[in-house]
Order: structure tokens, then C-alpha cells, then sequence
């Protein structure tokens, strides 16, 4: 008996000493880099006190006397909290992923450097207004007041041995070209339709509206002709695949509404917003209450990296965001006189292109080059070479956002706007991302308008990469705010934006043609039609599960028998359906499975192998094994 009460001793004496090892170990690695919440800090930087508060539910308060002071307060919460995710998108923008990543971070920084956002971000900062250049130094000093703080690190920084380098200004604004790189579509619909033309020749790609009808068979078939052999597939395309890893992107079904005080129970407006960017951990949004003495004081989502409220209010004016799809990419092909690509062909003869030489440090093993060249439409992100017929081809993307804009100049007006009239000048300066806004003020006016640049161009676009040398491919100017889509106070007394076609034909400038479908612009509508809506009333709609283009296939189900057992079984399930993707249902897992499988079976006998790229679809999915 005493030899069992003495092996059980040492048991629990063991157990004791894990126990105190794993609480020590935990607060070394983990509780020891927590934020201090309590308590004062003596700072410099700030030219009064600044208080910042967190609630019972962790979101954070910042209360400050001046602008300045906010932006100080934010960018020392944002640094408490998510620093190591600053960290990593900073090392995004910059191209230099792979100095902690090894090997795979090469394609990101390879896809990054040769767009040049921080390039662009550091000749933005340059050209800052000097109130927002004190707005942007006051937040880089809040976040470098934490880096440099006698505090541990988050256990990353240490997991990985890294220290974190100085923020700046540039930082802050290459985080929102990150963010606007991530919700920019319209090139990569570019290089997926090259591919169908490629694979299908322009008149099966025409007669599947792989192109828009406007498109011109003829100069759809020079596009395929310009940028190289149909055996030259795309590598830029798995390039992004791979890059958009760590680049926040758009979930691909953004909604937003607001409805006048004519249609609710309090006669005032409501506006609400579902952004759907892909979900991460953390979130791409950081939640925060702003008050800059009498300045402004504004509730919302900040975006780390970027001082105050990207999606909320001010005192008076509240708005929300989907993507607009607007057409402010272009892919250009160039051709240069030599594999070097030290001149491109233009209208005028060859031109020297500019060539910077990159260097990407890789963690345990050799450096890489990159080497980046631009012409006057932009860089150049992918080479299309045909060495056999001796032809030097690339593709350079024309992009808004590669051009210095004042979109950090927009965020703080935003926080300032007052009424319809200093909101929409807010947006003037903006560059990128281009989106739809939705509007509402305590006077009880709603709105709508387009922000970001949209360009003109000098010929009509064919959704394609087009040929740079003749000039046609420049563009003239972007379009002017008075320009732009926009309506105060519509009769209907409601505006929904669901990523849907934002104007019609006879509207006088060019917008876009990629746009999704109109589905959820329409169960919306259908929502949103009651004359008597609350807060309530709003929540069931955010949680709406109805799929409409689901009801309509079940309806047509309804009529047809399968002689298969199996399918006949699955076709009366789905008969029965009423369409609600309801989550503990297996209805929608057949529904999405014979959506893809019938994608396939339509598109195969005209497309071959290409039907995926058609369609769009990706059947590597266990389910549809």
C-alpha cells in the first residue's frame, strides 16, 4: 500500500510541476504580449492626453482632442491588436514575403514587385496634403510607440525570429492598395477570356458570350493573334492564384441597402451593409469608436493600417460599401525589340521601356531577381515570348490605382462629411478600389453614388487584352464626380446594391460590363417592398437564405423524370425544395452538385477541356469526385 501512495505522490508532484510549466509557458509565449489595458503610458507624439478604452466586448474606444491625437490613438490599438497581421500585409505590399515565408512566398513577391505598390505608396505619402501627412506620421508614431515598447512581441514575431522594422506613412496607404488589388477583377476576366479564346477560336468563344455581344469578332481574333501560340497558357493566372493567398479579395457577394424613413416604423432612415470579403482570421476589419474633440467623431470598421472608420458614421452622415466591378483594369500588349524588353513598339517607333532590378531576399535559401519593366501603360506582369517566329511580348496592366491618388485624403473627409454635398466631394480624390456607396443622413436623405476613378478610354473596350502600339490602348482621362453614377433621394425611397449592373444602356459613359448577376439585387427588392420596416425587420434580411436562380431550377425540375434511380431520387429532393440554403440541409450540396455537373454535360461536347474555364467552375471538391 505505501508503495502505491508514494508512486501516486510522485504522480501528482509531476503533475503539479507540468501544470506550473505549461502556466508559465503560457504567459512567456502568449498573455505576455497581450495588450496593456490599464493604466497610464507617458508618450511623446501627442499633444494632449488621449484615452483609449476597450468595452465588454473588446472593441476599442479612442478619445482624443485633436485628429492627430486620434490617428496616434488608433495606430497604437491597431499595433496592440493586430500588429503581426500589419506585419504581414506590409510585407505583402512590399514584395518581401518570402524573407520569413522561404520559397513560397517567391510568387507573391515576384506578382507584387512587379506591380510596384509601394512604389506607388511612397510617391502617394510624398505628394500628401500636409494635413493628411500629419494624419497618416500621427498614426505610424501610435504603431511604432508599440513596436518599440519594452513589451514582448506577439508569439509570431518570435516564432519566426523577426523584429519588426519602423512604420511609415507609405505603409498605411499600400494597405489600402493591397485591399483594392484584392477587389480588382476586371484583368484577371481578361486573361479567362484570352484562355477561352485560346482553347475555343473567336467564333465558338462569341457564340458561348465568352465576350460581351458588342465585341468585335475581328479584333477578337487580332487579340488572340497579338498575344501569342495558343500553347503559351497564361502563367500569371496560377501566379495570382497563388499571391492572392495573402491578399485580402472579395467573398463575391457584397450586399448593401438603404431605405428612406417613408418605408420604416421610425421615420428615419436605415442603411445596412454586408461586405463579403473572404473570412479570415484575424478579419480584414477592426471595429472602433472615434471621437477627435470637435473635429469629428465616427463609429464603424477600421482597416489596420489606415487610422479611422472605413464602414460606418459620422454625427451626421452614414454609408456602406459593395464592389462596384467597375472597369478600371486594362491589359495591354506590348511588344519590345529584343528578349532584354529595353524598348516597346508605339505609334511613334520603339520607346525605352524602364527597367528596375528587384532583389528578393528568401529565408534558407539564395536570392532571387526580378527583374520589372514598365511602359506608358504600366508594368509589365507577364511576358508572352513566341521564340520561334522571334516575337518579344508581354502583358502590362493598366490599373488606377498604379497612379498617385488621395485616397487617404478621401478616408478623413469621410469622417468630416456633413451633408449629400461634402460626402460625394469626400470621394473626389479617390483612386481605388472602385465601389458602390449608399448613403443616409440625419435629415433623413438617402443616396447613392460611384467612387474611384473609372477612365475614358479612346476605343471601346472588348474585355480582352488589347495591343499597345497603336495608341488606342491609352486612356484619356478618368471620369469627373459630376460624372459619376449618382442619385439623392429616389422616389422609390430605396437603393440596393448587390454587385449588380450599376447603369443602363443609355447611360452616356462606359462603366463596366462585368458585373454578377442580378439575384440577390432582386430577392432584396423583393424584401425590401414592405412600407412598414424596423431594425428587426433588417437583421432577417441580412440572414436572408433564399436562393431565387435555386427556385427557378427546382420549378423546372419539377417537370422532368431521370431514369437513373439515384438521380430520380435526387431530382425528387430537390423538387420538393424550396431554395433556402438552409446549412443542416443536404438539398443545397445536391443543388450546387448538379448546377456544376450540368455546367459540365452542356458545355463539353462545344468546349472540350475548356468547359471549366467556360464556366468558371472547379471540380476538384471531393463531392464531385
Amino acid at each position: 500500500m505505501s508503495a502505491v501512495v508514494i508512486v501516486l505522490a510522485a504522480v501528482a508532484a509531476v503533475a503539479i510541476v507540468c501544470a506550473i510549466a505549461v502556466a508559465v509557458l503560457r504567459r512567456r509565449l502568449l498573455t505576455a504580449s497581450l495588450p496593456r489595458t490599464r493604466g497610464t503610458v507617458d508618450v511623446a507624439g501627442i499633444s494632449a492626453p488621449v484615452n483609449v478604452m476597450r468595452d465588454r466586448a473588446g472593441l476599442v474606444h479612442v478619445d482624443a482632442r485633436s485628429m492627430e491625437d486620434a490617428a496616434f490613438g488608433m495606430g497604437l490599438a491597431h499595433a496592440q491588436d493586430r500588429l503581426w497581421q500589419m506585419e504581414v500585409n506590409r510585407r505583402v505590399v512590399m514584395g518581401r514575403v518570402s524573407e520569413f515565408a522561404g520559397p513560397e512566398g517567391i510568387a507573391v513577391d515576384r506578382f507584387v514587385r512587379r506591380l510596384g505598390l509601394i512604389r506607388v505608396a511612397r510617391e502617394e505619402a510624398i505628394r500628401a496634403a500636409a494635413e493628411v501627412r500629419g494624419m497618416l506620421d500621427a498614426y505610424a508614431a501610435g504603431v511604432n510607440c508599440v513596436i518599440e515598447s519594452a513589451r514582448r512581441l506577439p508569439l509570431e514575431f518570435r516564432l519566426l525570429k523577426m523584429t519588426p522594422e519602423p512604420w511609415e506613412p507609405a505603409h498605411s496607404i499600400g494597405a489600402v492598395k493591397l485591399l483594392a488589388l484584392g477587389l480588382s477583377t476586371n484583368w484577371d476576366a481578361e486573361l479567362l477570356r484570352l484562355e477561352v479564346l485560346r482553347a475555343l477560336g473567336p467564333e465558338r468563344a462569341a457564340q458561348l458570350d465568352a465576350v460581351y455581344p458588342d465585341a468585335n469578332p475581328t479584333i477578337l481574333a487580332d487579340s488572340v493573334r497579338a498575344a501569342g501560340p495558343a500553347q503559351a497558357r497564361s502563367t500569371l493566372l496560377p501566379m495570382f492564384a497563388e499571391a492572392a493567398r495573402w491578399i485580402p479579395t472579395a467573398g463575391g457577394a457584397s450586399n448593401s441597402w438603404v431605405v428612406s424613413g417613408a418605408r420604416t416604423v421610425s421615420g428615419r432612415p436605415l442603411l445596412c451593409n454586408d461586405p463579403h470579403l473572404a473570412p479570415t482570421i484575424p478579419s480584414v476589419w477592426y471595429a472602433a469608436h472615434i471621437r477627435a474633440g470637435d473635429d469629428f467623431e465616427s463609429t464603424g470598421v477600421t482597416l489596420p493600417g489606415m487610422p479611422f472608420v472605413v464602414i460606418g458614421h459620422n454625427r451626421h452622415c452614414a454609408w456602406g460599401f459593395t464592389n462596384s466591378f467597375a472597369d478600371c483594369q486594362d491589359l495591354v500588349i506590348e511588344e519590345f525589340d529584343s528578349p532584354a524588353a529595353e524598348r516597346y513598339r508605339t505609334e511613334r517607333g520603339f520607346q525605352p521601356t524602364r527597367l528596375i532590378r528587384e532583389v528578393i531576399h528568401v529565408k534558407d535559401s539564395s536570392d532571387e531577381l526580378e527583374e520589372v519593366v514598365s511602359t506608358r501603360h504600366g508594368p509589365v506582369v507577364e511576358r508572352i515570348d513566341d521564340p520561334v517566329r522571334n516575337v518579344w511580348r508581354g502583358l502590362a496592366l493598366q490599373w488606377t490605382a498604379l497612379t498617385p491618388g488621395a485616397t487617404a485624403e478621401a478616408l478623413l473627409r469621410l469622417q468630416r462629411a456633413s451633408n449629400w454635398s461634402t460626402f460625394r466631394e469626400a470621394f473626389s480624390g479617390m483612386d481605388a478600389p472602385s465601389q458602390n456607396v449608399v448613403y443616409a443622413d440625419v435629415d433623413g436623405h438617402i443616396g447613392y453614388l460611384l467612387c474611384g476613378r473609372v477612365p475614358v478610354r479612346r476605343r471601346a473596350p472588348s474585355g480582352l487584352p488589347v495591343a499597345g502600339w497603336s495608341g488606342d490602348a491609352l486612356w484619356t482621362r478618368y471620369l469627373s464626380p459630376s460624372e459619376m453614377p449618382a442619385k439623392l433621394d429616389p422616389p422609390e425611397h430605396v437603393i440596393i446594391t448587390a454587385n449588380n449592373r450599376i447603369v443602363g444602356d443609355e447611360f452616356p459613359h462606359y462603366i463596366s460590363s462585368d458585373y454578377m448577376n442580378g439575384y440577390r439585387a432582386h430577392r432584396l427588392a423583393t424584401l425590401l417592398s414592405s412600407e412598414r420596416m424596423d431594425a428587426a425587420y433588417m437583421a432577417q434580411v441580412q440572414m436572408d437564405l433564399m436562393s431565387p436562380p435555386a427556385r427557378q431550377v427546382v420549378k423546372l425540375l419539377q417537370g422532368l423524370t431521370f431514369a437513373s434511380p439515384v438521380a430520380e431520387h435526387a431530382r425528387h429532393r430537390l423538387a420538393q425544395w424550396d431554395g433556402t440554403m438552409r446549412p443542416e440541409a443536404i438539398e443545397p450540396t445536391l443543388y450546387e452538385a448538379f448546377m456544376h455537373r450540368l455546367a459540365e454535360r452542356a458545355l463539353t461536347p462545344t468546349c472540350g477541356p475548356a468547359w471549366r474555364i467556360v464556366a468558371g467552375t472547379d471540380l476538384s471538391h471531393p463531392v464531385f469526385g
